[in-house]
């Protein structure tokens, strides 16, 4: 069984490739993504589009092998990533053919990582069945079948389900405060194309933007309105503010203003088989966790320009803390900031008992593809990176802040590669309440079995970095298990060129 999923015809298509999947021509979708590591904070406007570039997209489900062939109008090189996934393409002239027998997301890069194809490979579901289910049993249900459609942000309720079916466009968004029990499914797109960022717009409803006593939080969603009402925040594609029992599947986000998902002060949520496409925009992360408990994300594709898969402890919601999270299974390209992270802000008292899991970094442009950036008062601990997949790639592009609207980017080749990760602690409060200006620790963190891909021609040789500050602001007892370069085993801890600053003790080498 192959069942192609084909979108609008005035949704706009790519042109870069001519694709089959076992025999069946396949239209591919455009996505506009990031051309460079090109970044400066947030000036006011959108970034200017000659730094951008376009990638294509695919989308199916089966249940059987599937045999693609792409045709370019020139193919000298090709890979297909995850290259852990060992799935080799062979060229003959101006084509590329392989075979997938495991369901994800895959990029196809021909003569290098710039117009990718992005490949997403389905298990079978029947949406519409489960949405009719649904709907008997009393809950709400939004459904949307092939087509385009014009939503806006949509408020949910308690018991709501919405599908997102094969071959549907919705440009809008979803939210949810304080609901318990919301599913939203489906392999169409949804597509945050209509919300423009302003001077005046926030990324998230911030509680640092009023002036609300210490550790506020509305109980009810009639405050939480009134309260927004105060400040023009954007809506991305998920937001779910206090909510429990959260359940998204299957649905490609595309093209966000700002941060594509986000459980905020939520419990009880799972994230499975969401891609993110189309990111170029400032600021628009994946999936940004807030300061939220019992969160499962897992086999999603997401890139982004910024993090990617994130952690954050976020001033105003940090009443609670961020614990009992999984990520795992998860493809990551990230065009600008951390691959897999934790921070930058880290406002709660504890973030513990959290795993990254069996995920793969394809691309990282900055920073690092394992980083944990704190900033704050938290006691960050208990955290584990095991079986990391990281790809160095020799076409690199060095990443550049942008100081003004008129400087043109120049890559400097061979200048920079990300680390393979980075656990800082700052000494700047950056993020954080006024006047407060504790600092938490890092302690207790492994990573185990991180499996390094490093290309011939890679300059510099990725490293590892670790900084404290002083007796409270420390980094300690990181356990370091089962490093591979290129399949070899790493015998010393030497050869991952560590840069070891301030507070830092209790490097545990195995």
């Amino acid at each position: 069984m192959l069942k192609i999923h084909t979108f609008p015809k005035d949704e706009s298509k790519s042109n870069l490739y001519s694709v089959e999947i076992n025999s069946k021509p396949v239209l591919c979708e455009f996505a506009r993504v990031s051309a460079m590591p090109f970044n400066m904070p947030w000036p006011g406007h959108q970034r200017d589009l000659s730094q951008t570039e376009e990638a294509a997209f695919i989308s199916f489900e089966g249940d059987e092998n599937v045999k693609i062939k792409v045709t370019a109008a020139e193919v000298k090189t090709a890979a297909i990533r995850p290259l852990a996934k060992n799935v080799k393409p062979v060229i003959n002239e101006n084509t590329v053919e392989f075979s997938l027998a495991e369901y994800g997301g895959y990029v196809l890069e021909i003569n290098g990582q710039h117009n990718a194809l992005h490949i997403f490979y389905n298990p079978p579901r029947d949406f519409k069945a489960e949405a009719d289910r649904d709907k008997q049993m009393g809950r709400t249900v939004y459904y949307y079948g092939a087509g385009l459609h014009n939503a806006g942000n949509i408020w949910l309720n308690s018991k709501t389900t919405v599908v997102i079916d094969n071959g549907a466009v919705v440009r809008g968004s979803f939210s949810a405060f304080g609901a318990d029990d919301i599913k939203i499914m489906g392999y169409g797109i949804l597509d945050g194309s209509n919300e423009i960022r302003t001077t005046d717009t926030a990324c998230v409803y911030n509680l640092n933007r009023l002036a609300l006593k210490e550790k506020y939080f509305p109980e009810n969603y009639e405050e939480y309105a009134e309260l927004l009402s105060k400040t023009d925040s954007l809506n991305g594609h998920f937001r779910f503010y206090r909510c429990e029992n959260v359940y998204c599947e299957g649905v490609i986000l595309k093209d966000c203003s700002n941060f594509c998902v986000v459980p905020a002060a939520s419990n009880n949520v799972i994230i499975d088989n969401i891609k993110t496409i189309g990111m170029w925009r400032y600021n628009s992360d994946g999936i940004d966790i807030f300061n939220s408990s019992n969160v499962v994300v897992k086999n999603c594709f997401l890139r982004n320009f910024d993090d990617a898969m994130v952690i954050k402890g976020i001033y105003g919601w940090d009443f609670k803390n961020n614990e009992d999270i999984l990520v795992e299974n998860c493809v990551i390209w990230c065009d600008w900031g951390g691959a897999l992270e934790i921070g930058a802000e880290t406002n709660a008292d504890e973030f513990k008992n959290i795993t990254y899991k069996n995920c793969y970094i394809i691309h990282d442009s900055f920073g690092a593809m394992m980083r944990i950036h704190h900033h704050n008062r938290a006691d960050i601990h208990s955290i584990t990176y095991e079986n990391i997949h990281c790809e160095f790639s020799a076409d690199q592009m060095a990443p550049v802040f942008q100081k003004s609207d008129d400087e043109v980017y120049v890559d400097t080749p061979n200048s920079y590669q990300p680390y393979i990760f980075n656990m800082f602690v700052n000494a700047d409060n950056l993020y954080g309440r006024e006047n407060d200006h504790q600092q938490g620790p890092i302690h207790d963190i492994t990573f185990k079995n991180i499996h390094l891909y490093i290309e011939n021609g890679v300059f510099p040789m990725p490293q590892i970095c670790m900084t404290g500050v002083d007796e409270k602001a420390y980094v300690k007892n990181i356990n370091l298990e089962n490093f591979y370069i290129n399949g070899k085993a790493v015998k010393n801890i030497s050869e991952l060129n560590p840069e070891i600053r301030g507070t830092v003790s209790d490097i545990n080498w195995k």
